[in-house]
Parts: structure tokens; C-alpha cells; sequence
């Protein structure tokens, strides 16, 4: 089995036992009071919002840090291929 199969299988088993716990507890709002309830919605999108902003800006930043690397990369070995370019444009006499 490949890499990629074992990881599918183990995202839907997670997905799986994460269906059966939501089965058993039943709806959470007849559990907890709604004020509770409410505020720890409140914190749970506010939380998957900030984590959302962290993924956009995490690939931004490495998004920036590549494209400086590359830069950085293309600064170096420009002048050589300059130099190879006006060497190959040399004529020599024999």
C-alpha cells in the first residue's frame, strides 16, 4: 500500500470516529446552557479565523522568502553568464 493510500485511510478512520462521538453525544446545544454555548462558538470561529489568516499569511511569507531567494540567486549568477556570453561573442584568430 502507498504512502498516499495509508494516509486516506487514516483521515477517513479519524473522520469516522469523529462521526460516531458527534453520534453519541447527540446535539451539543441541548447539552451546554446557551449562554456557554454561544460563547464558545463565538471562540471556536474567531479561533478558525485566526488559524485561516496563519495559513495565509504563513504562505505569503514563504512566498516572499522564495521569491528573495531567488533573487538572490539570479544576482549572483548573472554577471557569470554575462561574462559567458561576451566570452562566447570573442572572436579568436588561430
Amino acid at each position: 500500500m502507498g504512502e498516499k493510500e495509508k494516509e486516506n485511510k487514516q483521515e477517513s478512520q479519524e473522520i469516522d470516529k469523529n462521526e460516531e462521538i458527534l453520534e453519541k453525544e447527540g446535539n451539543i446545544k441541548d447539552m451546554v446552557p446557551k449562554q456557554d454555548y454561544e460563547e464558545l462558538d463565538d471562540r471556536y470561529k474567531r479561533i478558525l479565523a485566526e488559524f485561516e489568516n496563519f495559513k495565509k499569511r504563513s504562505s505569503k511569507e514563504r512566498e516572499g522568502l522564495y521569491n528573495s531567494i531567488l533573487s538572490d540567486v539570479v544576482e549572483v549568477i548573472l554577471p557569470v553568464v554575462d561574462n559567458l556570453e561576451n566570452a562566447a561573442k570573442v572572436e579568436t584568430r588561430r
